[in-house]
């Protein structure tokens, strides 16, 4: 699903290419790994990790996809210039279906759609000017 998104322009990364990766990481490996995830790349370049995607309900405020995210950029260092990490969360409608008769088509649509928007939240996120840390 990833690699049919525009990454580069969604994360705000002109010019860098993509690379999907078939190995996942665990999400202590992904917390804990203060450098890069992999050796991979140039000494400029970006890592966005998918930690994990759930799905949460809750009685009185609905069905949600939940994504979180972890990123690093490179700029000619070992040393990440920007990490930054947060969840995604889309609100579902259709997913999963209510009853035997739903389509179930249309709720993994539904689900496809809220996962490509997740990324374009956490791009969104990720263009917002740093937080200062005190």
């Amino acid at each position: 699903m990833l690699a049919s998104l525009d990454l580069p322009t969604i994360l705000g990364l002109t010019g860098y290419q993509v690379t999907v990766h078939a190995e996942t990481l665990d999400s202590r490996t992904l917390r804990n790994t203060p450098g890069r995830y992999t050796a991979e790349g140039g000494p400029c370049h970006a890592e966005l990790a998918v930690d994990d995607v759930f799905f949460q309900e809750d009685t009185f405020s609905g069905r949600y996809l939940k994504v979180i995210y972890r990123f690093k950029r490179f700029d000619g260092s070992e040393t990440p210039t920007r990490s930054f990490g947060t969840i995604a969360t889309e609100k579902l409608a259709l997913f999963p279906p209510a009853k035997p008769e739903d389509d179930p088509q249309a709720a993994l649509g539904e689900l496809r759609h809220a996962f490509a928007e997740s990324v374009a939240t956490f791009g969104r996120q990720l263009a917002a000017p740093p937080r200062k840390k005190n």
